[in-house]
């Protein structure tokens, strides 16, 4: 018999004024047990001077939802949760049964409190891949702490258990894979009028190639120039580079003649920036899940990504891969794609088809069955 539970959800992650992928996997799931027949109570933790966008907290509001909104200076906040374990965040909700933390963030609760903590990638462990403000934050955040008082760990791939199994030393039977999923209706064909729209607000080329990612060391931005440089010169390609998303890295030839840097690019415009591409390139060093591949594959684009870390399990058959260190490979494997229509008309039919059920409905449901799991 499952019975009535009070669970704490932290969402500070949806403060954030560019989402990123987290924030967008939290909203998601959130939105899902909010929204399930199910007969816990759900409390939503919110910390930050500015509270949470309307437009991102209203679909998470449902009847048996509430929402704290806390402003203590964050600075204050993760120093105390760091260094004193104080305040304990069930508390500062009223009491919880159990505590969801979407993400790996500053964390403490009593000693009667349930964690369950969700592990997207430990990307943070390999150099090269982070400034050193963010390797601070990683280190201050205490992740072998969590991992050690979480009852149980969601990681979104195959890949990120192995990792937390080999380099943490997490039993395997701690560890829950629940994958993401995509949203089908968004990522969907767009108009002519809406892709004209995006088109003309980016000051998109006619057709273009297309990587979508935050920019800097982990995504292998640098390296993508170099082979997309390699094969306009070796294979004659004639397609520009569109390269969008937040810019977390510097000394890139941001004024290159024939490649676009639009910053971030909001929600609302993916789908159509997918759309107008001729191929979707995603060629990251290390991924934890690598989302954008899913929402690619949904908006009908053929993708070619790396053989590396999850990418291979969430891509399957349905992409292109490629050696991420090797140049000569990837300009190979983008000439072929850009240009050969069968095995691009293939690729769409399978990245459909492997998408089909990578759905956030089946994710929340995972989420809540592990949730009721704990009693």
């Amino acid at each position: 018999m499952i019975l009535p539970m009070r669970i704490a959800i932290d969402i500070r992650s949806l403060v954030e004024p560019n989402p990123s992928g987290v924030s967008e996997y939290t909203s998601h799931i959130v939105s899902e047990l909010v929204q399930s027949e199910s007969k816990h109570e759900f409390v939503l933790f919110s910390n930050a001077v500015h509270p949470i966008p309307r437009e991102r907290l209203d679909p998470l509001r449902a009847d048996c939802a509430r929402v704290v909104e806390r402003a203590i200076p964050n600075k204050l906040l993760n120093t105390s949760l760091a260094l004193l374990s104080f305040p304990p965040l069930d508390r500062v909700v009223g009491g919880a049964d159990l505590f969801f933390l979407p993400n790996m963030n500053f964390f403490s609760c009593t000693d009667s409190c349930k964690l369950v903590l969700t592990v997207h990638d430990v990307s943070f462990c390999h150099q090269g891949f982070y400034g050193l403000k963010q390797r601070i934050w990683h280190r201050a955040v205490r992740f072998k702490k969590l991992l050690k008082r979480a009852e149980r760990i969601i990681t979104v791939s195959e890949s990120t258990s192995r990792d937390l199994q080999c380099s943490f030393g997490v039993p395997a039977d701690s560890i829950e894979i629940i994958r993401l999923g995509v949203d089908r209706e968004r990522f969907r064909p767009c108009s002519s009028d809406v892709l004209e729209e995006v088109r003309h607000r980016y000051g998109l080329p006619g057709s273009y190639i297309l990587s979508l990612g935050a920019v800097g060391p982990r995504k292998n931005t640098e390296g993508f120039i170099r082979a997309w440089n390699h094969a306009r010169q070796a294979h004659n390609l004639q397609y520009k580079l569109v390269i969008a998303g937040s810019m977390h890295s510097t000394g890139l030839p941001k004024h290159h003649r024939d490649v676009l840097f639009t910053g971030y690019v909001a929600d609302k415009d993916k789908p159509a920036l997918y759309q107008g591409a001729r191929l979707f390139a995603y060629p990251s060093y290390y991924e934890g899940f690598g989302l954008p591949v899913y929402e690619a594959m949904a908006s009908g684009v053929p993708v070619l990504t790396s053989f590396s870390t999850s990418l291979p399990e969430i891509a399957r058959d349905a992409a292109i891969l490629a050696d991420p260190y090797n140049i000569s490979e990837m300009s190979r494997a983008l000439s072929i794609l850009a240009t050969d229509e069968a095995l691009r008309r293939l690729c769409v039919i399978k990245g459909n088809a492997a998408v089909e059920t990578a759905t956030w409905p089946s994710a929340g449901a995972q989420t809540l069955s592990l949730f009721d799991s704990l009693q």
